[in-house]
């Protein structure tokens, strides 16, 4: 059975792929799923210093350790989903309103560019084993997750959220958004605190 890591270069995603390699779990790939602003233009929707720390640093030393990461791009972006016009809307305006701007809390980015990408992948390895980065001390997270089918080594091993910082820090491989904030998410977020 093959077995895929989706890794969002968080703490909790990198630190279970640093158990695996530490563990001997084998995996057959790492699944990152990057969200594109602008396809035209090559811009991501990653904040900029996490992208370049995703590859220029952490890709590599992945590699280094004998993984392969796969990177999965939609084929829609912030510009063609802004433009994209509703089809099945009660008030559609004869097809003429468009999506436009995402709005706070209700946010279709996520569904069209992030998720979207994982399940034509996962539609295409139906069988495989999927880790997910879900600690020990998110119980919620993890029953969804298990219902999902997909297997948490951090929970496994009893690692709580607090505990993946050190485990990133040893192989150098903790993401510097965390030297400002306590989570990453879209650059351009609406969802964002005003600071952010």
């Amino acid at each position: 059975m093959e077995r895929y890591l989706m890794w969002s270069g968080g703490k909790d995603s990198t630190a279970s792929l640093i158990l695996c390699h530490e563990n001997g779990i084998h995996l057959d790939g790492i699944i990152f799923s990057e969200v594109m602003f602008d396809h035209s233009r090559n811009i991501s929707a990653e904040n900029p210093t996490f992208i370049k720390w995703i590859y220029e640093t952490a890709i590599p030393k992945i590699e280094k350790m004998g993984y392969k990461v796969i990177v999965l791009r939609s084929k829609h972006d912030y510009v063609s989903l802004f433009n994209k016009y509703h089809t099945r809307s009660k008030i559609n305006e004869n097809g003429k309103t468009k999506w436009g701007f995402v709005l706070s809390g209700k946010c279709y980015l996520n569904g069209y560019c992030k998720t979207k990408p994982i399940k034509e992948f996962l539609k295409a390895h139906k069988d495989c084993e999927q880790i997910v980065g879900i600690a020990h001390d998110e119980p919620t997270r993890l029953e969804n997750a298990i219902k999902r089918g997909q297997r948490s080594i951090l929970a496994e091993m009893g690692i709580a959220e607090s505990d993946t910082y050190e485990i990133c820090r040893k192989y150098d491989l903790l993401n510097p958004t965390y030297q400002e904030k306590t989570r990453g998410g879209c650059w351009f977020c609406p969802n964002q605190n005003i600071k952010d």
